[in-house]
């Protein structure tokens, strides 16, 4: 599995990434991360993955995009 695309959306004093997952720069999935620092380490972050979107939601997604996606903006 490859990001078919992201986006970073920052919300207060937190950064999130929104990607599509899949193969070949086709979506399968819509996911949220969030840039979280590391419990035993401060000075280490890394991508903890909070959702994924449902799949019903998701194919309605992607019948509107329809894999082109730099209409998506996210905020």
């Amino acid at each position: 599995m490859e990001l078919a695309f992201v986006r970073l959306v920052g919300g207060g004093d937190r950064l999130y990434l929104v990607g599509g997952v899949g193969r070949d720069g086709i979506s399968r999935s819509l996911r949220l991360w969030e840039l979280v620092e590391g419990k035993l380490d401060g000075n280490t972050r890394y991508w903890d993955e909070l959702r994924r979107l449902p799949e019903m939601m998701y194919q309605k997604f992607v019948s509107v995009c329809y894999h082109n996606y730099s209409h998506v903006h996210c905020l």
